[in-house]
């Protein structure tokens, strides 16, 4: 509807949210709701521009919680994705690999960050 007033709602600004996080363009998700994108930009800012950062810090800062106690998935998923790291395939970075955790072991305090179950529990 050209030229009609739009009033944003709860129910719309959740509903833009979750399609902007699910990867939909300005352009479907206004198609979606009957207005210009230029509206959905005045009207959901927010959930156009920023809920996707908001989101994905929040994400980030459960993950490195449970780095910090010793989970190894966590550790390895942030080295990975953080630090560019990439698990070793070589016997040379077999080494490397098993000399990264050694560190990381000592920085945490722990003897031993059992890998398997993911809980930073040593295996002692």
């Amino acid at each position: 509807m050209p030229g009609a007033h739009h009033k944003p709602t709860a129910k719309t600004k959740k509903l833009v949210g979750d399609l902007m996080l699910h990867g939909l363009s300005q352009e479907d998700v206004a198609k979606r709701l009957g207005i210009a994108v230029e509206t959905l930009v005045k009207h959901y800012y927010y959930e156009c521009y920023e809920l996707k950062h908001d989101i994905n810090c929040e994400i980030e800062n459960l993950l490195l919680e449970k780095a910090r106690k010793g989970d190894w998935k966590a550790i390895r998923l942030w080295l990975t994705c953080r630090a560019k790291w990439a698990p070793a395939k070589t016997p040379e970075e077999l080494e490397e690999a098993d000399q990264r955790k050694s560190l990381i072991e000592k920085i945490l305090g722990k003897d031993s960050v059992n890998e398997s179950n993911g809980t930073g529990e040593g295996s002692n």
